[in-house]
């Protein structure tokens, strides 16, 4: 089996008899030791990787960005693990924001293997503030990262899939697209919310081709993500500022 992900994510060689499944999750380790749905636990960090499949055999390529920059050292680390576990675990310059760059990563996966089977959809960007201080631009930029990006990645890799007349399509999703959250994360739940319905209603027009979708719903993770190091700040500092000094100064305290 050759797996593409956006980051680091645990697929079973299992399949599934249901075209789409969600699965809710408490953590990464309960998640792996519980479901039965054929895409494991999704990745929450570097350290959350693909063992299962890695060593059932499988083929999984890690992409990322940058892989001769600032993220060589990710480069290095999976060559360790791969040399350490005797595993199949490659990894592939991919950066989700370019189609050509998504076309480049899946040809070289399927030039190298002739076929590529399960495609994880994990990549995303935070961002955090009160959602009135944000720009429309901004907004844009976030849902460029956490749905636009999918796609590109799909139309990349899904005729190879249809030619195939199967595969596996996993998109992690949040459990913000269900309600129930908290302020000042509005763009990044609402971005998750239109990748959630994408993944939906794509499900709808693979299944003829042969082709499963899995959408994951992982719960909050207080550890092991760099989502809230690394989020983005609203533009409008004034505005923000008034947030901070108005009804939520209390909740700060």
């Amino acid at each position: 089996m050759i797996l593409l992900t956006a980051a680091f994510a645990d697929v079973s060689d299992k399949t599934s008899s249901s075209t789409v499944r969600r699965s809710a999750l408490l953590s990464a380790a309960n998640f792996a030791a519980s479901c039965t749905c054929p895409l494991l636990r999704p990745a929450v960090s570097v350290r959350l990787r693909h063992e299962h499949s890695l060593k059932a055999g499988h083929i999984v390529y890690a992409s990322m960005r940058d892989t001769a920059g600032r993220n060589k050292g990710q480069v290095q680390e999976a060559a360790k693990f791969a040399a350490d576990n005797k595993a199949d675990l490659r990894t592939v310059e991919l950066d989700v924001l370019s189609d050509t760059s998504a076309n480049a990563a899946v040809k070289r996966i399927i030039d190298d293997n002739g076929r590529l089977d399960v495609v994880v959809h994990n990549a995303g960007h935070m961002v955090f503030g009160p959602l009135e201080a944000f720009t429309p631009e901004q907004l844009a930029e976030l849902y460029d990262v956490n749905v636009l990006s999918t796609q590109r990645v799909n139309r990349a890799a899904l005729p190879q899939l249809r030619k195939q007349k199967q595969g596996l399509v996993v998109w992690v999703s949040s459990s913000s697209s269900a309600g129930g959250t908290p302020p000042y994360l509005a763009p990044y739940f609402a971005a998750k919310a239109g990748m959630d319905a994408l993944a939906v209603v794509s499900a709808r027009e693979l299944t003829r081709w042969g082709i499963e979708t899995s959408i994951v719903v992982p719960g909050a993770f207080t550890g092991g993500t760099n989502h809230f190091a690394h989020s983005g700040r609203p533009a409008d500092t004034q505005r923000v500022a008034e947030y901070e000094n108005g009804p939520y100064k209390k909740l700060r305290r």
